[in-house]
């Protein structure tokens, strides 16, 4: 049992993040031109060092969404 404050654990959990996934039959990234801005938003994302990103997650409680497709998320918005 934990005092009030006290965490925990400090375990950096996050929900599955798959871009790649698919859960119709046909794929849904063919459905995206490949010069579309969702396409080089992505891209220039996973080309970044996130790493100061994953530093600021102090880890415990439930899974947090990925970091990554949050940043891709709120980059595609401002666009």
């Amino acid at each position: 049992m934990s005092k009030k404050g006290q965490k925990v654990h400090t375990k950096k959990v996050f929900k599955p993040y798959v871009q790649e996934q698919q859960t119709l039959p046909l794929s849904i990234g063919s459905l995206i031109s490949q010069n579309h801005v969702a396409r080089v938003v992505s891209s220039a994302i996973d080309q970044m060092n996130i790493e100061p990103l994953f530093a600021k997650y102090p880890g415990g409680g439930r899974s947090s969404f990925h970091p990554v497709m949050m940043t891709k998320l709120l980059v595609y918005a401002y666009t």
